[in-house]
């Protein structure tokens, strides 16, 4: 069976690797909380109406009517004000969108992603909503795996690999680090394999305060006993 990683992937396994179990056999078990839906209604809105405030605004509104009836619109609605103040004239209708890739790695192993924007002169970038915007991403495995990735399908690298955060509207430029690059690429990413092959998932989030943030905190918890962390902040909040 051929294995497919992701950007997201490889973070839940260096946050918790049991993630990756519940990702790869339980993904029904995932909860999704009302900020990814809300990403992924503005995220739909730069795609389809990157180049017009009035359609996006629209089906922003629209969408958000539908799946999230009680949340107030506001703030999608401030992220794409953001979006076309400060981004959009970054883009162009030779722009690729939404590009999804599919990299080889070894027998039977993919890395596979979808860059949200990336521009004729090479500059990729990721439209984030995140209420609290990063400062820096040079330690993030999404971005650095963008811009591998990048060089993988162009046969060189990025002009730059931009985090885009729509909530204040700041541009974060990844600073390019070779040694991050092969940690990921020569380690990380042949332990994940490892252990999926090997299925061998191990609860080590549960140290590193990240169950709270864990879409599959309750089934990982409920399946050994424990709190609901959900409700209950003390497991990682101490």
């Amino acid at each position: 069976m051929a294995i497919f990683l992701s950007a997201s992937l490889l973070r839940e396994y260096v946050q918790c690797n049991r993630m990756v179990f519940y990702r790869t056999n339980r993904p029904e078990t995932a909860t999704q909380s009302k900020e990814m839906i809300i990403g992924e209604i503005v995220h739909k809105a730069i795609e389809l109406y990157w180049n017009n405030e009035v359609l996006s605004q629209g089906y922003v509104f629209g969408r958000m009517k539908e799946q999230l009836p009680n949340e107030p619109v506001t703030y999608a609605s401030h992220c794409l004000r953001n979006f076309h103040s400060y981004f959009q004239e970054m883009l162009s209708e030779y722009d690729d969108i939404e590009l999804q890739f599919k990299i080889p790695y070894e027998k039977g192993v993919y890395i596979v992603g979808k860059m949200d924007r990336i521009t004729p002169v090479g500059n990729v970038i990721d439209w984030k909503t995140d209420r609290n915007p990063a400062t820096n991403i040079s330690s993030d495995i999404q971005f650095i795996l963008y811009n591998w990735a990048y060089g993988k399908l162009y046969g060189k690298k990025p002009a730059s690999v931009y985090y885009a955060a729509l909530g204040n509207g700041s541009l974060v430029q990844l600073n390019y680090d070779k040694v991050k690059e092969d940690i990921l690429v020569n380690e990380i990413i042949p332990l994940a394999i490892r252990d999926i092959k090997s299925k061998n998932f191990t609860r080590t989030g549960i140290f590193r305060k990240a169950c709270y943030r864990c879409n599959y905190a309750n089934p990982c918890l409920t399946d050994i006993g424990g709190k609901n962390v959900l409700d209950n902040r003390d497991i990682t909040d101490t």
